[in-house]
């Protein structure tokens, strides 16, 4: 240990050498002895209590930015190395969202400030920052769960002696909250109209390659629009009415291919790799409805595929962001949205039918064997039977009990 005045600061300098381990050093500089004394004790301290624990004290030059570049890194090569089916293996999606959120992170105000000193304080200075940027409680609670993410990595996998201020300054952040916006029966139809319309008109566009703009005549109404002609508009529609029938998520019911489906059976195989993480996975085998099948057949022309055709996409050059897009100029060109309060998406076809096969009778573990969910509590808040339902069910039974005993 050493102490050493340089002009008005004082540097402490703090060196623990045991035999056959590593040495450790840390330094710090202060405004005064005392300052500089009281972190030589606490730095003691903290090595004696990590080398106690079998951990390592974070490394002065350890920031933010370098961490989340280094954890992306580990995560990244691991999920891909790591064989299908294995538990923590992160989709691609998630990767992308966490590169956007170290992005985000790089550019804040605590991007170079060293892992050890980020507190719940500094955070919640984020939070605030954050929020007069308008960003929405939701959008915080994800930017802190990244954060999050990265503390545990660090203890777990780097040996450190850390904590995680992230799960703390989360409490400060109010809870969204749960919405959807399931759609009538006549909403959806407008929609299955709409983009049925749209492929008629890229159908049309197929033999005009030069044409770029394809004009469509809204449903009920004698508006005409323009879109741009894609070959995702061939699509668009079956994967909207498979969405209303599978209750598959956007990314895995777009990664369908043709060799999945099992016509025989009326299901559809999803290969482990394709399977998703434990939280958010989906059945090995997805039933299909006979509505499904029906348009799946219409898709694919009643042609059967073999050799390399069986691994083509069954939505085609249909993107998760595509399907996103087409389905907000759906709903802005039909008024769906207008004065509901809540704008539908298209997560929520996936609550659609969880919620139309509760109305149904469906049991919570049939319905699970549908939709994936982990566990039925997950699965409980999208099935909550509705009141008239309920109402009408009584009645039935009501009656059935006055027969029994008039008989």
């Amino acid at each position: 240990m050493a102490i050493i005045q340089r002009g008005n600061a004082w540097r402490a300098d703090v060196s623990i050498k045991r035999r056959g381990e590593k040495p450790i050093r840390r330094t710090g500089t202060f405004d005064t002895r005392a300052q500089a004394e009281a972190w030589v004790l606490e730095m003691r301290g903290r090595i004696e209590k990590a080398r106690s624990e079998d951990r390592e004290v974070p490394p002065p030059g350890l920031t933010l930015r370098v961490a989340f570049s280094r954890y992306l890194k580990e995560v990244t090569e691991w999920s891909k190395a790591a064989p299908a089916g294995v538990k923590g293996v992160k989709s691609e999606k998630w990767l992308r969202d966490m590169r956007s959120k170290a992005r985000m992170w790089a550019s804040s105000p605590l991007a170079d400030a060293a892992l050890t000193s980020i507190t719940e304080s500094k955070l919640e200075d984020h939070i605030t920052a954050r929020r007069l940027d308008g960003k929405a409680e939701n959008t915080i609670r994800i930017d802190l769960a990244s954060l999050s993410g990265l503390f545990v990595h660090a203890r777990k996998k780097w040996r450190l002696d850390i904590g995680n201020p992230a799960a703390g300054a989360t409490a400060g952040v109010e809870t969204a909250p749960r919405r959807q916006r399931l759609p009538s029966t006549e909403e959806s139809s407008q929609i299955i109209e709409l983009f049925t319309r749209m492929r008629a008109a890229q159908q049309t566009a197929g033999a005009a390659p030069r044409l770029t703009q394809l004009a469509i005549v809204v449903p009920s109404t004698d508006r005409t629009i323009n879109v741009h002609a894609h070959s995702s508009l061939l699509y668009v529609r079956s994967a909207f009415i498979a969405a209303q029938q599978c209750a598959m998520r956007r990314e895995s019911l777009l990664s369908i291919r043709w060799a999945w489906i099992n016509w025989k059976d009326s299901v559809i195989q999803v290969p482990p790799a394709f399977r998703g993480p434990e939280n958010k996975g989906v059945p090995d085998e997805v039933p299909m409805s006979p509505i499904l099948i029906e348009e799946l057949r219409m898709l694919s022309g009643n042609t059967e595929r073999i050799g390399a055709a069986l691994q083509e996409r069954v939505f085609g050059t249909l993107t998760g962001d595509r399907a996103y897009r087409l389905l907000r100029r759906a709903l802005k060109e039909l008024n769906i949205d207008e004065g509901a309060g809540i704008r539908m998406r298209w997560h929520d076809q996936r609550h659609h039918v969880c919620s139309r096969m509760a109305d149904e009778g469906w049991t919570l573990p049939k319905i699970q064997s549908v939709s994936g969910h982990k566990d039925l509590s997950s699965l409980s808040r999208y099935t909550k039977a509705s009141a008239r339902q309920t109402a009408r069910e009584m009645a039935e039974r009501a009656k059935e009990q006055r027969m029994v005993r008039a008989a």
